[in-house]
């Protein structure tokens, strides 16, 4: 549906709710799916009311007003020829109308809207429990019965029944195989019998391995080819398949989901800010994890996260979990196990190939037992700080920057670091400082930085030393973490900010937006309000191109950007899941994308034209490093390549022009008919830059200024 322009069965349906809301104000809206047993309805919306005469009072304007916006299909017509002059006429059957796509019942105090007729013994039958008489049920809605919307999932018996469905599936095949069977002729039998006894079982010869193939243009250009003596070495060897590192990465975060025995779901409407919690109530074999589709990341002891005192206060986003480090490892060699054995299982010559343990490699490069010797020099609490456009999100950083000022006495008056970095930082706590410093290179060769150990640059600020191999990894110790990055620049920024005093923790806006979480949790998220000062920049381009509606909406939302937190912890019932989220921030999407489906079309074509010339110039970029030979595509040849297609490029009112020449490429979309179809010319080339103007409709070159 479009947000900007919706459709009119969902305007009448408003219409008639606002019509109606003092009679709707004292009643609850029920919904419920997904069922257990044969012949009950897909859905049932139940609407409940103070009393019966209310419900009975209602119950005819619902059937009203229903056809309105769920109307009964029209009847089929079948087709039939006239009868002639001396044919005597064919009397048709009756048609039979077609069910309607809903049925209306009232009871009590309740109305019900279903998709299928439905008895309500069928719905609850004699002596079958009540839903409030079931453990999790009432576990999960005492906890979160205060909040305006309630989701429950019976995850444990949506799973069982699944598992019968399966187990029906099963034996009908078995059926349906051995009625095959029976059905073939005692001389298919004798044939099939003969041939077991001839065959017996022969363990296919392993294959010598094939030649490999010649080195690619771009694998050449990137010294990745070998001579022939070291064709078969074991580094090239490893190169070629899987490598260490990919199935480590494979085990620790790839594996089957668990699934709680219950979800329950609660959703609060504050005056500033929606507030959405999810208690999930684990089995015995489920306990300590917090998040199903992640199962490797087992939680651990409930902690008051530190990292906020280490990482600067123009964070802009911070995940931080408590993790048990050990049952994570005994997680991911039993995944690790398991993918072994089912390669083994399709191709019974990789078994052998396989390490006994994703960690198998790197332990010997180190010379340890990671359980025993590396994991029990790390604590618990592991942070992730993210700046927002690594997201995909870029606006102006610099206003939302300005307001996480530092709270702490004199702190203003020291310089804050020229770059704070593009890429994320981890912090890790770590208990045994020394053994991690010693350990530190080590690691980083096991990893895959061969030598790197030799162009380490170390850099002595105050009692803190920050150490950079090549200008690729970086590793500093502050308190009781480590930080490490791959951008020294971001780095650099977390020690100045710590020797500034210009910390997270001493951020206002950090302080006040977390105030609501327990002392003590599993998990902590944090959106600095650089994300929505970017929806706010957004809304005021919204303003010079939409209707008058939209921008007196967006007219009356408040300025104040606000963070977006979120917290797990455990009350003892299972891991509570909270989020809060600005309201002002929900609503700038919310219009952001009504603007985008309501665009007037002049302006929806230069916005694609735009998005052709970038999915362009990616396209180009992939053919130069592969094909291309460093040489850049036509348009015939990126489609030959499946990079992009004609179809795209034709539509959306713009004439789309590729000029290659070897290793420059220049590419200008120009409106079809100016002032119909478009104003804007655009330009891009191998740069990147994406240049437009306003040339009447001629073509944007590359003296035009590029677009912000």
């Amino acid at each position: 549906m479009k947000l900007g322009t919706p459709p009119k069965e969902f305007k009448t349906l408003l219409r008639w709710l606002n019509s109606r809301a003092d009679e709707l104000m004292t009643s609850r809206l029920m919904f419920a799916a997904w069922p257990s047993r044969p012949k009950l309805p897909q859905a049932l919306f139940v609407i409940e009311f103070a009393s019966t005469e209310e419900a009975q009072k209602f119950e005819p304007q619902l059937k009203e007003f229903l056809p309105q916006v769920l109307p009964t299909p029209a009847p089929e017509s079948s087709p039939s020829s006239s009868p002639g002059k001396n044919e005597p006429s064919e009397v048709k059957p009756k048609e039979a109308s077609p069910p309607s796509p809903y049925i209306l019942k009232q009871s009590g105090a309740l109305v019900f809207i279903s998709d299928s007729q439905f008895s309500f013994k069928t719905l609850r039958r004699t002596g079958s429990r009540l839903l409030t008489e079931d453990q999790n049920f009432r576990q999960v809605h005492d906890r979160l019965n205060s909040e305006s919307v309630f989701l429950y999932v019976d995850m444990a018996s949506a799973e069982k029944e699944e598992q019968e469905r399966m187990l029906q599936m099963h034996e009908e095949e078995k059926k349906r195989q051995a009625s095959e069977a029976a059905k073939q002729t005692p001389a298919a039998v004798a044939e099939s019998s003969s041939d077991d006894e001839v065959m017996p079982d022969v363990v296919p010869e392993e294959q010598p391995p094939p030649p490999p193939d010649p080195p690619t243009s771009a694998e050449t250009r990137l010294g990745t080819s070998q001579p022939e003596s070291q064709s078969n070495s074991p580094q090239v060897l490893a190169a070629r398949g899987p490598s260490a590192l990919d199935h480590l990465t494979s085990a620790l975060f790839f594996g089957r989901p668990r699934w709680p025995e219950a979800i329950g779901v609660g959703i609060a409407f504050d005056t500033d800010t929606y507030v959405v919690r999810a208690l999930l109530v684990n089995g015995p074999e489920g306990k300590g994890n917090a998040i199903p589709f992640a199962p490797q990341l087992v939680s651990g002891p409930p902690l008051a996260p530190e990292a906020p005192s280490v990482l600067p206060a123009s964070t802009e986003l911070l995940v931080t979990l408590s993790l048990d480090l050990p049952m994570i490892y005994e997680g991911t060699l039993k995944t690790a196990a398991r993918e072994n054995e089912m390669r083994g299982t399709i191709r019974p010559t990789i078994k052998a190939n396989q390490p006994e343990s994703p960690f198998a490699v790197y332990e010997r490069k180190l010379g340890l037992k990671i359980k025993e010797d590396l994991l029990p020099l790390f604590g618990n609490e592991i942070a992730l700080s993210v700046p927002v456009k690594t997201l995909g999100v870029s606006g102006p950083h610099s206003s939302a920057s300005a307001s996480l000022e530092p709270t702490v006495e004199g702190a203003a008056e020291k310089t804050a670091p020229a770059s704070s970095g593009s890429e994320p930082v981890i912090a890790i706590s770590i208990k045994d400082k020394q053994a991690v410093r010693r350990l530190i290179p080590k690691i980083i060769d096991a990893v895959g930085f061969k030598g790197a150990n030799q162009m380490a640059q170390t850099e002595k600020r105050d009692d803190t030393e920050l150490v950079t191999y090549a200008n690729a990894i970086s590793y500093a110790f502050i308190g009781n973490f480590l930080i490490i990055s791959s951008d020294p620049k971001a780095v650099s920024n977390v020690v100045d900010s710590y020797l500034n005093h210009q910390t997270l923790a001493g951020n206002s806006s950090f302080r006040n937006s977390t105030r609501w979480q327990p002392r003590q949790v599993l998990g902590q998220v944090y959106v600095s309000p650089a994300l929505m000062e970017i929806y706010s920049e957004f809304s005021k381009d919204l303003n010079l191109t939409t209707n008058d509606a939209l921008r007196d909406f967006l007219s009356r939302l408040s300025p104040t950007a606000e963070p977006v937190t979120y917290a797990i912890s455990n009350e003892g019932l299972g891991p509570l899941h909270e989020l809060h989220v600005p309201k002002n921030l929900v609503l700038l999407l919310i219009a952001g994308f009504a603007g985008e489906t309501n665009q007037p079309p002049l302006v929806r074509n230069e916005v694609m034209a735009q998005s052709a010339l970038r999915m362009l110039h990616s396209a180009e970029a992939t053919y130069q490093a592969t094909t291309g030979d460093g040489n850049y595509g036509t348009l015939e040849q990126l489609v030959e390549q499946s990079l992009v297609t004609k179809e795209l490029l034709k539509e959306h009112g713009y004439k789309i022009e590729l000029t290659v020449v070897g290793s420059k490429f220049e590419a200008s979309a120009v409106p079809l008919e100016y002032g119909k179809t478009g104003r804007m010319s655009f330009f891009v080339d191998e740069s990147g830059l994406l240049r437009g103007a306003d040339r009447g409709g001629s073509a944007t070159t590359i003296a035009d200024k590029p677009l912000q």
